[in-house]
């Protein structure tokens, strides 16, 4: 539940990585420098406007429409469990206390561009349709999904249980780099338009990044966040951040 769908109506996925502007919020910075300074938009180095807009017009949007499917398919009463990967997870950005945290693709396509390996083009253009999402998140969609239902007839939501979780998800560096990069990959070629040279250049690169970031010794911290959802007839009250 962490992707997000890229067959969104109403905002074009190639558009998302300037969402910010296309709405008229600029982040007073260059737009080219900005725009290279991330793929993913949970990189702290991503422009906190950008985030927030994704937040609200993408992630939310997504997983209340998520919600509400599998809602319909409940009987009253019936609970759902859903895990997804959470905010913080060390597969997009090794920890680091440097305020211009970047993940390890980013560094990657930036060191390629600079040897002459990768066209700038392909990482100004390049945006992963991924939102690592934190307890709020949660229960704002589930809000969301309540309050765009028949106010009736539902059906409705209620979150029961929620838990964060962290996981060594792997210590074999190698094959977890195999693993991210066959994930990622798609959005380098679909929306960076990398050529097979570019992409192998790429990976060889990003190779050398895990290598350097991750400890076989210690393994890649995952955090997840996990939650129990219950289906009511009656419209529960809302558990967003404001009314906690």
């Amino acid at each position: 539940l962490h992707w997000l769908d890229t067959a969104d109506k109403k905002h074009n996925v190639g558009n998302w990585k300037g969402l910010h502007r296309q709405l008229g919020q600029s982040t007073g910075l260059d737009e080219e420098s900005d725009d290279n300074s991330f793929v993913f938009v949970n990189e702290k180095c991503a422009p906190p406007l950008l985030k927030e807009v994704w937040r609200k017009e993408l992630a939310m949007r997504h997983l209340a429409n998520f919600l509400m499917l599998r809602a319909t398919e409940l009987r009253p009463g019936a609970e759902l469990f859903l895990m997804m990967v959470g905010e913080g997870h060390e597969f997009v950005c090794p920890d680091s206390d440097d305020d211009d945290e970047s993940s390890l693709l980013t560094i990657a396509m930036k060191k390629c561009v600079e040897g002459g390996t990768l066209r700038e083009e392909v990482l100004t253009n390049t945006i992963v349709p991924y939102y690592l999402r934190n307890a709020n998140d949660i229960y704002d969609a589930v809000d969301l999904m309540n309050s765009t239902v028949d106010s009736n007839t539902g059906p409705f939501l209620q979150v029961v249980d929620l838990q964060y979780y962290t996981a060594n998800t792997g210590v074999d560096i190698d094959r977890a780099c195999e693993l991210f990069w066959s994930i990622h990959q798609g959005a380098v070629i679909g929306f960076g338009n990398a050529t097979n040279e570019e992409c192998e250049a790429l990976k060889s690169a990003l190779a050398l990044e895990f290598k350097t970031a991750y400890s076989p010794e210690i393994g890649i911290m995952g955090k997840f966040v996990a939650c129990v959802l219950r289906k009511r007839s009656r419209k529960p009250w809302p558990q967003g951040p404001a009314s906690r």
